[in-house]
């Protein structure tokens, strides 16, 4: 099986090369907003004109019976949700990704009844739409964290992450001490 979404995945790993290299070792970057601020700049420069980026919008359920979500940041293209991606900002720590993992796997189960919509509360409506989840959406984790327990190995999935199985990236900065981070990227 091929990996779904090629050209998106590669964007998205230049972009994280962009935000680690240009940004993030000139000390440009101090916070999970500010990490999402400079991958959304690098993401956009790279990304056709038709995709839509969005910072933390909130998943909506057909049926009103799903909790909520809010994931750091949405690809659109100009119908559906192509890509959605979870942050973490830790450079002095190991990160913790099973909250994401939950999350996401959880959006990837339910994605035929949930959407996400542009929708503004105040001011002229301006190209409102809702955007359906693509029946081959991404899922991607990336994060700034110290090493893991294993050294620099990415941990697998677990088997109840099984709705990101074929569809899920990683993409890690891992830092130490007076070095620049070492970028490691895997699949699931």
């Amino acid at each position: 099986m091929s990996p779904i979404r090629l050209p998106l995945r590669k964007q998205l790993w230049t972009a994280w090369e962009r935000v680690i290299r240009e940004d993030y070792e000139k000390q440009l970057i101090n916070s999970e907003n500010g990490l999402q601020a400079s991958l959304l700049f690098h993401l956009r420069s790279l990304l056709p004109k038709s995709r839509r980026v969005f910072i933390e919008p909130q998943v909506f359920s057909s049926d009103s019976k799903t909790d909520l979500w809010f994931p750091d940041l949405v690809v659109c293209n100009s119908r559906e949700v192509i890509a959605v991606l979870e942050l973490k900002y830790l450079p002095r720590a190991t990160a913790n990704w099973n909250k994401d993992l939950t999350k996401m796997n959880r959006i990837a189960e339910l994605k035929d009844s949930l959407f996400v919509s542009n929708t503004r509360y105040l001011g002229p409506p301006a190209d409102e739409r809702e955007y359906r989840f693509a029946s081959k959406t991404l899922f991607g984790w990336m994060g700034v964290h110290r090493p893991f327990r294993d050294g620099d190995d990415p941990p697998r999935l677990s088997s109840g992450h099984r709705f990101l199985s074929g569809c899920f990236v990683q993409f890690h900065a891992i830092t130490r001490h007076n070095s620049a981070p070492h970028l490691v990227k895997a699949l699931g």
